[in-house]
């Protein structure tokens, strides 16, 4: 029978680095208070520090200090302020990476147990709740072994800019006071001689901390030293919790994990403690946020459809604005449109970088928080091992979703052929031929196919054909009609032979001009019927004074004004 193995992700610095995020200069002693409301009023010199940073600890200032004896120790202390909202946020955003590892990832015990260690090492600087559990029982020889396992997570993590301490054992306390008192990565082996916590200080056990100086009075400082005492003569000394402490020293820790369910949608914010002003920082912080969501929907297997980007501007700026009688939105709202389900960073930062490029900022960034939305399963394309080329299967989607950011969803799609007797009505521009999965589908129950191959061009003028000839064969005169069109037929007045046509920034004269067909009363029904006598026409022109240039066109004229309109090309 295999035991249970939990491994514990002590995230000891979770609050200083988040402060960290949104500071420019890190270079200066920080110290961080944890409290549950945004914005507390009062004076913070009483408050007691939740956590410091190394700077401030090498300068003397200890986390359970007050905001004023820390003063007295480090000259220019910043102390800035963190929600317990926003800590609870960061440690689940870890617990999402984690679900690549264990398919039971925990952010807390079960609370019918005995609560967990609630002691932390001086100068950590860890808030109350900084530790993942999860249960690897059978999971580590996937990867190797216990002792790689705690090294790919410790540098997952650090991937992200998270520092972490990663310790397996029997049970989640085992394993959560091997990761905050041991090394950094820890694996307690079972049937250790004396416990796992033989080699740890005493004040890893929960223990009051009356009771813990005076078991260091009497001369008793590691687990190891307690446990040789006999339990009859600790029982009565360890306070309440005196059974509870006695099997962890005895290496039993039964306490179940609560299992963690993410949320359907993954969120990043970040406020700033100095609004940026300018888009090359706004993007760096973009590409931040969009690595760290992206390695939470790695773990789940997912992608998004919909990613939206809200940059929120500073409220000094605002209320400057209004007294000065401008009116500025309190938020911005960036939705690149995409057509497809994306899972990539790369992917990701092109769609959203091609939006904030275009994007004018009216007022300085104080906060931005990124959300991604309609979470799907994430799809997976087999590569092909023989072909030699370097073809990526997920470059044609990305493309699809970097148009939609540049010119709008409502922009990009296939052509689909229809049945029509008007020429500009036989295709129609659908959405693209993929799921929100990424993966092809069919655009519905083929029509009868028309013989035409017009297809409406998302240009306005074609380029014409170029270096053909006078008289010269050419396989354009094989289709009856052209294989482009214009997206709005182009009036030029009347037509005749030798006459000029005016298209973009070449002027054409008509060299010969031969009727192909004709539209008589096409919808008769409506108010407007269709009457056109269509021709092919070749044109010839000089551009910067090279040889003619010479092109076949596709012109109509209305049989009821006399006008033509340039209709298409001929390629």
């Amino acid at each position: 029978m295999i035991g249970k193995r939990i491994a514990a992700i002590v995230a000891d610095r979770l609050a200083v680095e988040l402060a960290e995020r949104a500071r420019r200069e890190r270079a200066q002693p920080l110290a961080v208070l944890v409290d549950d409301d945004e914005a507390r009023a009062g004076d913070d010199g009483d408050a007691a520090l939740d956590a410091v940073n190394e700077l401030a600890w090498q300068r003397g200032a200890r986390p359970g200090q007050t905001v004023t004896a820390a003063s007295a120790y480090v000259g220019r202390l910043e102390v800035m302020r963190l929600t317990t909202r926003a800590l609870d946020a960061a440690l689940a955003s870890i617990a999402e990476i984690a679900l690549a590892f264990a398919p039971l990832v925990s952010l807390e015990l079960d609370r019918s147990s005995p609560e967990p260690f609630v002691r932390y090492p001086a100068g950590a600087g860890a808030g109350p709740r900084d530790t993942v559990w999860l249960d690897v029982t059978g999971c580590a020889r996937m990867l190797g072994g216990e002792d790689i396992l705690c090294a790919e997570l410790r540098a997952r993590l650090g991937e992200l800019g998270h520092h972490a301490r990663v310790a397996v054992a029997d049970g989640p306390r085992l394993a959560q006071a091997l990761a905050r008192w041991g090394g950094l990565e820890s694996v307690a082996s079972r049937g250790a001689s004396g416990g796992p916590l033989a080699e740890l200080p005493i004040a890893c056990l929960p223990l009051d901390a009356s009771i813990v100086a005076w078991l260091g009075e009497v001369g008793l400082w590691n687990v190891g030293e307690l446990a040789s005492v006999p339990r009859s003569r600790l029982a009565h000394r360890l306070g309440p919790r005196a059974q509870d402490v006695l099997e962890l020293i005895a290496g039993r820790d039964e306490i179940p994990l609560r299992p963690y369910e993410p949320p359907r949608r993954v969120v990043e914010h970040i406020g700033f403690d100095e609004p940026l002003e300018r888009q090359e920082p706004l993007l760096f912080v973009v590409r931040g946020m969009v690595a760290r969501a992206v390695a939470r929907l790695a773990a789940r297997g997912e992608a998004c459809g919909k990613v939206t980007l809200e940059l929120h501007h500073d409220r000094a700026a605002l209320a400057l604005a209004e007294r000065e009688g401008r009116r500025i939105p309190p938020l911005v709202s960036v939705d690149p449109g995409l057509p497809i389900a994306l899972a990539r960073e790369d992917d990701l930062v092109r769609a959203l970088r091609t939006r904030l490029e275009k994007l004018e900022l009216v007022a300085p960034i104080g906060a931005v928080s990124l959300v991604l939305d309609d979470l799907t399963r994430r799809s997976e394309a087999q590569l092909d091992l023989s072909n030699l080329a370097a073809v990526s299967p997920d470059a044609f989607p990305t493309l699809l979703a970097e148009l939609c950011a540049a010119v709008g969803p409502e922009r990009v799609g296939v052509l689909e052929v229809k049945d029509s007797h008007r020429p500009e009505a036989r295709s129609v521009l659908v959405p693209a031929p993929y799921d929100r999965n990424g993966e092809p589908r069919g655009l519905g129950p083929r029509k009868r196919r028309s013989t035409s191959r017009v297809a409406s061009a998302p240009s306005e003028l074609p380029p014409p054909q170029q270096g053909v000839e006078e008289g010269a064969s050419s396989s354009l005169h094989l289709t009856r009609e052209p294989t482009r069109l214009l997206p709005e037929p182009l009036c030029i007045g009347q037509l005749r032979p030798g006459g000029l046509v005016a298209a973009g920034p070449l002027v054409y004269l008509v060299d010969h001009l031969r009727l192909s067909s004709r539209l008589d009363g096409v919808e008769w029904w409506s108010a407007n019927p269709i009457s056109r006598d269509y021709a092919r026409v070749r044109l010839h022109a000089t551009f910067q004074g090279r040889r003619a240039e010479h092109a076949e066109a596709w012109i109509y004229m209305e049989r009821s004004t006399g006008r033509a309109f340039l209709h298409g090309w001929f390629e």
